[in-house]
């Protein structure tokens, strides 16, 4: 099976009621970190789509603005690095951590390696319906957030 056909399945296989934070890191497991070990076209399609359905709306709006200032200046706007990943690099492994209630949102700490480096952030995730939507990530090496360096 190729890459954007596994990633579209885990989208429609996550469809079951959002409720517990170990439902939280399941669904991030299975849903989003496939789509994100490769730089290949289909992983770029995942990507896409992952920002289209799986992103809260105010992330989403932010991302797009980034986007649209990209494509119109054809510079970079204010992201130089993979929103997912907190790198330009491409992923070799994803580690979920134990998800836990964090105010309205269920936090999901992911270490993600790339090369001989890794990265800890946190995502942040709040119940949609039948599944989840990516509410901001906190990067801590950066002592800061998603939605903080979109604004």
């Amino acid at each position: 099976m190729n890459k954007i056909a596994f990633c579209l399945l885990a989208f429609a296989l996550s469809a079951h009621a959002a409720s517990s934070p170990e439902d939280a890191a399941k669904w991030l497991q299975k849903t989003i970190a496939p789509c994100f070990t490769r730089n290949d076209k289909a992983s770029l399609a995942a990507r896409e789509k992952i920002e289209r359905t799986a992103v809260a709306p105010a992330l989403k709006a932010l991302l797009a603005r980034d986007n649209a200032e990209i494509a119109r200046t054809h510079e970079v706007a204010r992201l130089d690095f993979d929103w997912v990943m907190n790198a330009q690099d491409v992923s070799t492994e994803w580690k979920v951590g134990s998800a836990k209630p964090d105010g309205k949102y269920i936090a999901v700490p992911v270490t993600i390696r790339w090369g001989d480096t890794s990265s800890t952030h946190t995502f942040l995730l709040q119940p949609n319906g039948d599944s989840w939507l990516i509410a901001d990530v906190r990067y801590p090496n950066l002592k800061t957030t998603l939605l903080k360096i979109l604004q």
